[in-house]
């Protein structure tokens, strides 16, 4: 059984904003403002100038004389890219940066676009960097407390090679990405016993992601909410490259724009 005291609500919180405080941000109305979001960063922006101007320009993402675009990432007090928590009617969107809205203005992402249509309030879960670890656990513990009044939910699957490792470190939890820690610690990677895990990874990967649609899955059926899930492999649902986000990376307004007409269709019948 989960301990409160190690996976409090509010470190659950604190946990998912810390991730973004790498840059620099204000302050308004209890929201905070960032003006990149990894890898949509400055640096990722001048090298894309180089070789990615046709992309940045077809976009709209550099003016006339070559200037950045800007982007407002607004992010709540609990640390995601919506208003904040409310017992207002919505819709849950869970992903990754796809869902966040990595190289996006908000109202270019697809949940933005399918909330609206529908006059609802956008819970925005996306967590860049990881897949739906924090989301089950979320949705089990704590959904009905924090966002009570949730008529649909939606998934747009993450790469399922993610898994979420938290530790505490000075009293606060720290939550990584198994996918990105093995790629920036190399060096152990030549002994058996790491070798040996690494090749275990793939089935433990695919069975974890499939245990965290079920969870959602399962939810939604208790709880009589309906059900959307999105998976990005299917070229015919995201069109990939038709349009590219500021990073030059993720997908453009035109995917998300698709994906959100998918959604609509499907919570339509």
């Amino acid at each position: 059984m989960l301990r409160p005291n190690k996976l409090s609500l509010e470190k659950f919180y604190s946990s998912v904003s810390q991730r973004h405080k790498v840059f620099d941000s204000y302050i308004d109305s209890d929201y905070t403002h960032y003006k990149y979001i990894p890898p949509d960063d400055e640096n990722t922006f001048k090298q894309n100038l180089e070789i990615n101007s046709h992309r940045l320009k077809e976009n709209n993402w550099i003016d006339s004389k070559n200037n950045i675009v800007d982007i407002d990432y607004r992010i709540n007090k609990q640390g995601f890219r919506c208003e904040h928590f409310s017992d207002e009617e919505g819709i849950l969107f869970l992903g990754c940066s796809y869902t966040f809205g990595v190289g996006l203005h908000e109202y270019q992402t697809w949940g933005y676009k399918v909330a609206d249509h529908f006059g609802v309030k956008c819970w925005n879960l996306g967590i860049p960097g990881h897949g739906l670890d924090l989301h089950s656990y979320f949705l089990q513990y704590h959904l009905k407390s924090e966002l009570p009044n949730i008529k649909a939910i939606c998934v747009l699957q993450p790469p399922p090679d993610r898994i979420s490792l938290i530790h505490e470190h000075e009293k606060e939890l720290v939550i990584h990405d198994y996918f990105t820690l093995i790629d920036s610690n190399v060096q152990d990677q030549n002994t058996f016993t790491h070798r040996d895990f690494l090749h275990s990874l793939e089935l433990t990967y695919d069975m974890n992601n499939l245990k965290n649609l079920k969870i959602i899955e399962d939810y939604c059926i208790k709880e009589n909410i309906q059900y959307v899930y999105i998976d990005p492999r299917n070229t015919n649902i995201v069109l990939h490259g038709k349009s590219f986000a500021r990073d030059c990376q993720h997908h453009g307004e035109f995917e998300n724009t698709n994906i959100a007409n998918k959604v609509i269709e499907q919570l339509d019948k």
